[in-house]
């Protein structure tokens, strides 16, 4: 099964009518190994089809291609100078690439200091970046592009026994060392350090931060902090171990940072160093080198994602780049210019509602100070690359594109507005401008290549799994703790270590991102937002190059939220915060903290009723508990009941219980491979209720459940770290919910979410209060009701989360909130880690009515 295409070199291509060599572009297919270590790459060029857009072309010449592409060779055949959006299309897969034409290449050079990559028996690794000074085409072309993988460059080992170089320019560690990477073009001759690290070798190199279980990790969650981005020197080693340190005291001690101080005991905590070449990482976005005085610097990021004003009615640059695209790098047409000209380029997007296309450029939202820094929207230079361990950047270059799955879009026949086709095919063309948040920290692809590293998949054999399996304790006999973070590969076994790893990054940018399907985070010391750098030009160069001071001062606080978030992530809670004001009708809702109105809905009209069902809501089912214990074995059968066995010191709860004539429930603990929880399961296998409870051995701390609810023998058996567990009722008897009955029977009444502000037109980055509810008073602080808002999953509209706050929307206490999780999160992750605490839970943090409500 085609899991995506590939585009090589990338989406974002520099030719030249003259001084550069021949350009083969290549689409490949890439599916999963049969091991599912691996990616195959398949070459289907020859059954490609390229569509062509022209978008700083006037207005009925915005077809024209100015190359041709040979599908049976790839080759591309410059014809004139100019900008060109592609659509690369192989059955219902889909990429979108620019391509510039430029006149002529004056200059090259490497875009790195220096270069790490692995030793790998089979796949080439590392891909120097190269970067080219192109020459001042009155179209507007960019002065600087990059050339990396385009084939231009003859690049050569040093030493064909420590590594060799590929086709793709990629270069395979062959064993451990130093060597030289050299390059020629244009009669020009460069060179670059390279350093060759097999990252899969053991490494007895764990340390021990706080180890409640050392002789039995598999039985515990372990959390792995790892430095990535420090040097080796005892300066940075000082510092790594000095923020370790502090996180875990203050993650597992302060109630803001619930449920965490709850569980301390169920977590192994360990730590590991291995230093890098440089600090800090790779940006993989271009910042911008022009200022705008009084209103905006330099150095901040493309696209800056922040309010140029504070008018909220207005765009964001990186807003308005989605719907009009980036500008030239010689653009002087004024506002009312550019204005005019956005509002005749069919610049539509589909609403679902009316199901027609309606325009996309509102020019009510955009004025004088948006252009004047959508204008400086770009930069004569490309950042050099930095060279860390792991290999991390931040942000994406706009040439790296994940190929997606819909049904093809063709040229419209004519680029006149009145072609139906036109404005779906623009649409489609403009998807190039969008890119990852700059916050977003990940393994860069330059580092980890496409036969390992799929997008945001499980990638068991990239480098950075291949290292963290690696580690083992340093104690004789050394065992091999590292495997306790590696997922399943055959994908049927939950481990409870499972995306407990936190890359700590020397970087003072802001950053932080749960990656590779959850299996790891990462995040940087700050929340800075604009990049220091400096030109370093001679001749035909145009270095660019990140200038960082040489020590960061880390915000501890801001990483202890980030990375309370980002475990977030890993115990499958999805980001509840809205960056774009759209609807999202069709969000992934895999999450257990998400759901999408398309899942939840209450009928066919949901694009226009916006109306869900409230019996669809996953997180409604759960139950508040009175009394929760988890079982230390497997259930068994005795005397026609079945009995649980728990730890022995909290049995006298249940003999107390016994006397009130409480009425027992028994779960299984059903966690996906991937760590989901939700929907929970209803069956006899998996759920067994109103259980009466029998005879107690208090010393043997086992306990005899039975009653007309017993399913018929023989029993199911409930595994140990099943929950065995009294539900909460009301005064009349009634079951309570983490959503209280008042609010359920409001929900049901309107089937709307319970939003005081209904307005999804506008991002709202804070809490949200909730609407009055006859007879009812909410929590002190309102927005920790647990029902149903709309906004997250980093869309206003369509999708929808637990609680008006919580540290999967905003992870700081700064302005509205306290940065923690809402009940809904905490309950998720104490039923994961330890079930058994899910009533001292609810006793201790469940946001319940003021008195008198």
């Amino acid at each position: 099964m085609v899991f995506d295409i590939v585009l090589f070199p990338n989406c974002d291509i520099h030719v030249a009518l003259h001084g550069t060599p021949p350009l083969n572009l290549r689409v490949a297919t890439r599916e999963l190994a049969a091991d599912k270590m691996s990616y195959t790459l398949a070459d289907v060029t020859a059954s490609c089809a390229f569509d062509f857009f022209a978008p700083y072309n006037p207005v009925g010449n915005r077809l024209q291609p100015f190359v041709t592409i040979d599908p049976a060779t790839g080759l591309v055949t410059p014809q004139a100078v100019g900008i060109n959006l592609v659509q690369v299309r192989f059955g219902n897969h889909y990429l979108i690439a620019r391509l510039q034409v430029h006149d002529t290449m004056q200059g090259w050079w490497f875009g790195n200091a220096s270069i790490t990559t692995a030793k790998d028996a089979t796949v080439a690794h590392a891909q120097p970046s190269i970067y080219a000074l192109f020459s001042d085409d009155p179209t507007g072309t960019d002065l600087v592009g990059d050339i990396t993988g385009h084939g231009y460059v003859t690049l050569t080992s040093s030493d064909n026994t420590l590594f060799t170089v590929n086709g793709d320019g990629r270069l395979q560690g062959l064993k451990e060392g130093n060597g030289i990477l050299s390059g020629t073009l244009l009669g020009i001759n460069k060179t670059l350090p390279v350093k060759v690290v097999d990252y899969g070798k053991p490494r007895p190199t764990l340390e021990y931060v706080q180890i409640p279980n050392a002789e039995h990790p598999e039985t515990m969650h372990n959390i792995l902090f790892i430095a990535e981005g420090f040097r080796n020197t005892d300066d940075d080693r000082k510092k790594f171990n000095k923020i370790v340190t502090e996180v875990v005291a203050e993650m597992f001690s302060k109630p803001r940072h619930a449920p965490y101080n709850l569980l301390e005991g169920s977590f192994n905590i360990w730590k590991a160093y291995e230093p890098s070449e440089q600090h800090t990482v790779t940006c993989g976005f271009q910042v911008n080198d022009e200022e705008v005085p009084n209103l905006f610097g330099k150095g901040f990021p493309i696209p800056y994602d922040g309010a140029v004003s504070e008018n909220t009615n207005l765009y964001t640059p990186e807003l308005l780049i989605h719907v009009v695209g980036l500008p030239l790098r010689n653009e002087t047409r004024t506002t009312a210019q550019l204005k005019t000209l956005w509002g005749s380029q069919s610049l539509k997007r589909f609403d679902a509602a009316s199901n027609s296309w309606v325009d996309n450029f509102d020019p009510n939202k955009v004025d004088d100070d948006l252009v004047s820094v959508w204008k400086r929207q770009k930069s004569l230079g490309l950042l050099e690359a930095r060279d860390t361990f792991f290999g991390l950047y931040l942000g994406a270059r706009y040439g790296e594109k994940s190929s997606r799955i819909s049904t093809p879009v063709l040229p419209p026949g004519a680029d006149n507005a009145a072609d139906a086709q036109l404005a779906p095919f623009i649409a489609r063309m403009y998807e190039w401008f969008k890119t990852e948040a700059s916050r977003s920290l990940t393994p860069d692809p330059r580092r980890h290549p496409p036969e390992l590293h799929g997008d945001n998949q499980t990638n068991y054999g990239n480098s950075i799994l291949k290292y963290i399996t690696s580690l083992r304790v340093p104690f004789a006999p050394h065992p091999n703790v590292g495997q306790e973070w590696m997922p399943d590969p055959a994908g049927n076994v939950f481990k409870k270590s499972r995306g407990l790893v936190a890359l700590i990054t020397n970087d003072g940018l802001t950053g932080g991102t749960n990656f590779n399907n959850l299996t790891i985070t990462a995040n940087t010391l700050a929340k800075f937002s604009s990049v220091g750098f400096e030109y370093i030009n001679a001749a035909n160069e145009r270095r660019m190059r990140r200038t960082p001071p040489a020590d960061i001062d880390e915000d501890i606080d801001d990483i202890i939220n980030t990375v309370a978030h980002e475990f977030g992530h890993s115990f499958n809670l999805g980001d509840e915060y809205e960056d774009f004001p759209a609807d999202q009708p069709d969000a992934y809702d895999g999450y257990d903290n998400l759901a999408a109105l398309s899942t939840i809905k209450l009928d066919n009209n949901f694009l226009t009723n916006r109306k869900f069902n409230v019996d669809k809501i996953k997180w409604f089912d759960l139950l508040r508990m009175q009394v929760s214990d988890t079982l230390i074995k497997d259930s068994e059968t005795e005397g026609g009941e079945i009995k649980v066995t728990i730890d022995r010191r909290f049995i006298g709860r249940w003999v107390e219980a016994k006397k009130q004539n409480l009425e027992a429930y028994l779960r299984k603990m059903d966690i996906t491979p991937v760590g989901r929880q939700l929907p929970l399961k209803v069956g006899d296998d998996h759920y067994l209720v109103r259980l009466t409870i029998g005879n107690i051995n208090q010393a043997n701390g086992t306990i005899l459940l039975g009653g007309l609810e017993l399913p018929p023998e023989p029993f199911p058996v409930f595994p140990a770290g099943s929950l065995v567990f009294i539900p909460k009722r009301n005064s009349a008897g009634e079951l309570m919910f983490v959503v209280e009955k008042k609010v359920l029977d409001k929900l049901k009444s309107t089937n709307l979410p319970l939003n005081r502000d209904t307005d999804t037109s506008k991002i709202n980055k804070e809490a949200d209060d909730p609407i009055d509810i006859t007879d009812f008073k909410p929590p002190c602080k309102s927005y920790k009701l647990v029902g149903i808002y709309e906004g997250g999953g980093t869309y206003t509209g369509m999708v929808y989360r637990p609680s008006g706050l919580c540290k999967m929307r905003k992870s700081s206490d700064a302005g509205t909130g306290d940065g923690e999780f809402c009940h809904v999160c905490k309950y998720l992750i104490v039923n994961r880690v330890d079930p058994g605490l899910l009533a001292i839970l609810d006793g201790k943090h469940y946001p319940g009515a003021k008195k008198g409500g």
